[in-house]
């Protein structure tokens, strides 16, 4: 699969720019963009190009990736 376009990237810099800045103002969850996998269960692993999970959810990062369902995913 060719990588995304150009226009592509510069909107979901911009996206995950801004969670990150509202972030810094409340930290009440950690946002990630791809590469990063997420496990929703042994067989259904994704890398979103964005997602964000609540700092209570925070135990569902492992060393390989989340485990679960994040809290908001942007793809």
């Amino acid at each position: 699969m060719p990588g995304p376009r150009k226009i592509h990237q510069e909107v979901q810099f911009e996206i995950a720019f801004q969670l990150k800045q509202l972030i810094k103002e409340k930290p009440v969850a950690e946002a990630f963009i791809a590469p990063m996998d997420v496990h929703l269960d042994h067989e259904n692993i994704y890398q979103p190009d964005i997602f964000l999970f609540l700092k209570e959810n925070e135990h569902l990062m492992k060393e390989d990736g989340y485990h679960g369902a994040p809290d908001f995913v942007l793809i």
